[in-house]
């Protein structure tokens, strides 16, 4: 089986995010962790010592990620560039300190692997999903940031984009190697980057809007493989899970879900954790037994 490649971004809890990289740990893969630049230096220590801990893991450098600015997509180019330059994988996985995974890396890995150059990213109509004028302040208004401050200004864009042509989606995603070079050195990817840099939540729409219309649309699944609980609507932050949504997060046929937080709720990830030692084990006894393997091949 192939290598995977992660970006993982954090900001808090450290001891979670500990148990996050353990969790996704496999000596196949290759885990880029980043620290934003606003996190305080005893979490960055501590980061800095989990990193140290594995030889598959690596820092990269720290930006200070403003919500609904251009610099979350930066840090997932400057990833993508830095994971492709670290060695061989098929697909592209980003993460939040606060996910946690639902199925064992060598289940992820056989299902990407059977799933060949294909990528999975949600993909929807900006306007259907998130309104006309929430819309036209995303993607056809030039905006710009006062400090920590978001103002969308009565300019428009240029090169504008038909409303056709906009594409929305959710900043999670698995992408297989081919898209992301296609992300990074495609000329149309590349020219769109100015128009997107001055857009609100552009990491909801940058990405989708290059491979959707791109060569390689027809090998992108619209499943992201995420169980996210937005409940009170679709503005964020989705909803802190517990222990009570673990039959659906069970249910939910997702490889990952999101968001915990152990400070609210530690029980849920207690019982996640347990089932993913059983499935592991389960992952050992089908190595074990070349009959069962078969069976479940």
């Amino acid at each position: 089986m192939s290598g995977l490649a992660y970006l993982v971004m954090v900001h808090k809890n450290a001891e979670q995010v500990r148990h996050l990289l353990e969790s996704i740990h496999d000596d196949g893969n290759y885990y880029l962790i980043h620290i934003d630049a606003k996190a305080p230096m005893a979490f960055v220590s501590e980061i800095a010592q989990i990193v140290k801990e594995r030889p598959n893991r690596r820092l990269m450098p720290s930006q200070s990620i403003r919500w609904g600015g251009w610099e979350m997509v930066a840090v997932e180019l400057e990833a993508m560039r830095l994971l492709m330059e670290w060695g061989d994988w098929t697909h592209f996985l980003n993460l939040s300190g606060q996910d946690f995974p639902l199925v064992t890396q060598n289940q992820l890995r056989r299902d990407l692997d059977a799933a060949g150059d294909r990528s999975f990213m949600l993909r929807f109509d900006p306007v259907a999903q998130w309104g006309e004028l929430p819309s036209l302040r995303r993607y056809q208004r030039r905006n710009v940031w006062i400090g920590r401050r978001h103002v969308p200004l009565p300019l428009p864009r240029s090169p504008r984009l038909r409303r056709d042509q906009w594409v929305g989606s959710s900043q999670w995603k698995i992408l297989s190697r081919a898209a992301v070079e296609y992300v990074l050195d495609a000329p149309e990817s590349v020219a769109m980057r100015r128009n997107f840099q001055h857009g609100f939540i552009p990491d909801e729409c940058y990405v989708p809007t290059v491979l959707f219309g791109s060569p390689l649309a027809d090998r992108i699944d619209p499943d992201y493989k995420r169980y996210i609980d937005w409940s009170d609507g679709p503005v964020p932050p989705p909803q802190i899970l517990h222990l009570k949504d673990l039959r659906s997060i069970l249910e939910s046929g997702a490889y990952f879900a999101r968001k915990f937080d152990a400070t609210v709720d530690a029980d849920i990830l207690d019982a996640l954790t347990a089932r993913l030692e059983e499935l592991r084990a389960n992952d050992r006894h089908r190595d074990a037994d070349p009959s069962r393997r078969a069976t479940l091949l």
